[in-house]
């Protein structure tokens, strides 16, 4: 199976799971359902679906509110708002996504925002400096915490600005954590 098909796959086995807890009313999964299904139509190009799903994590975060899922939808919609070529209102979001995670959320999820930033700002030659000094502080959390794998993805980001080649960076997960 190719990796579009195991996408599709994905997301309707996603869907499947958010249809069974909206069914049984568990409220508190529901925005990292939705999330998941935001991040995996972003992979799969579906940006359109992405952005709907993203709206819905954002409203499911709100009520009742979890600081965490808040911060962390709002990562996800800046990252759709990149992919529709909506650059100054990705990085609005992404400033308010680090400002709610700042206060409120995990360090891991803070620092997964200013990766996002970071990769934002890459995507505009001007701005390469600019970028450097944002990977900077999730580099030092991502130290903190020993997370390798995201580390490997500012390394490459780094390497890819060194070499002025960043159109084929992106900044992607297989789930959200």
């Amino acid at each position: 199976m190719d990796l579009i098909g195991k996408g599709r796959a994905r997301i309707e086995h996603l869907e499947v799971g958010l249809d069974q807890l909206q069914k049984h009313d568990i409220k508190d999964l529901l925005p990292q359902a939705e999330r998941d299904i935001a991040q995996s139509f972003l992979q799969e190009g579906l940006f359109d679906e992405a952005e709907e799903a993203a709206k819905r994590a954002l409203e499911v975060a709100s009520e009742p509110l979890s600081w965490t899922d808040l911060g962390s939808a709002q990562r996800i919609m800046g990252q759709v708002t990149h992919e529709q070529g909506r650059v100054s209102e990705e990085e609005d979001l992404l400033m308010v996504s680090m400002e709610t995670l700042g206060q409120h959320g995990p360090r891991y999820k803070l620092a997964r925002t200013y990766l996002a930033l970071g990769v934002a700002i890459a995507s505009d030659v001007d701005r390469w400096d600019e970028a450097r000094e944002t990977l900077e502080k999730p580099r030092a959390i991502f130290q903190e915490l020993g997370a390798k794998l995201d580390l490997e993805r500012i390394s490459e980001l780094d390497s890819r600005l060194a070499s002025g080649n960043t159109s084929t960076f992106e900044e992607r997960s297989e789930g959200d954590v």
